[in-house]
């Protein structure tokens, strides 16, 4: 059951944000990925991916206080994205930082809203798209048939190979 304390006479002003509404930057570090953003609002109010994620923290529902009768509606989505980035990523000064293992988490993660990545984003992306594409052959002097599981194996360390990462 839920309540919602609505004064008499005053205004309520719900605001309703999805996952499209956001523009993030991705800029890449040696081991970690630093994801910055925001929201325009309105014409005059922008709220940052930071405050975002801290008022979403604070809040059990979708739908989020802003201020005295001022709410912002958060889509399901946008609220578990936002949860999601929370769970996985550290909160720095100017925006969170995750893991460079995390790339392609997070590219999928960020698909409906806009990504700007540096240089190295888009070439970390790219290369884990080529990896996901490779169709690998077998050493033309490997004397054994490999079973199932080994055939798929050698493919997914051939693509890890592929993306610049490794795997024991």
């Amino acid at each position: 059951i839920a309540a919602l304390d609505w004064p008499k006479g005053k205004p309520l002003r719900v605001t309703p944000i999805a996952s499209e509404s956001l523009n993030v930057q991705v800029s890449s570090g040696r081991d970690w990925l630093a994801l910055t953003g925001e929201a325009q609002l309105d014409e005059s109010r922008v709220l940052s991916l930071q405050e975002l994620m801290t008022l979403t923290r604070a809040s059990r529902s979708r739908f989020v206080r802003l201020g005295e009768g001022e709410y912002l509606a958060l889509s399901e989505q946008l609220r578990q994205q936002l949860r999601d980035l929370d769970a996985l990523g550290q909160g720095k000064k100017d925006g969170l930082q995750l893991p460079q293992a995390s790339a392609s988490w997070l590219d999928d993660t960020l698909a409906d809203m806009t990504v700007d990545g540096d240089k190295a984003w888009r070439g970390r992306m790219d290369a884990l798209a080529r990896a996901a594409e490779l169709q690998p052959v077998l050493p033309p002097g490997l004397r054994a048939e490999l079973r199932g599981y080994q055939l798929d194996g050698f493919v997914w360390m051939s693509r890890l190979a592929q993306a610049g990462l490794g795997a024991c």
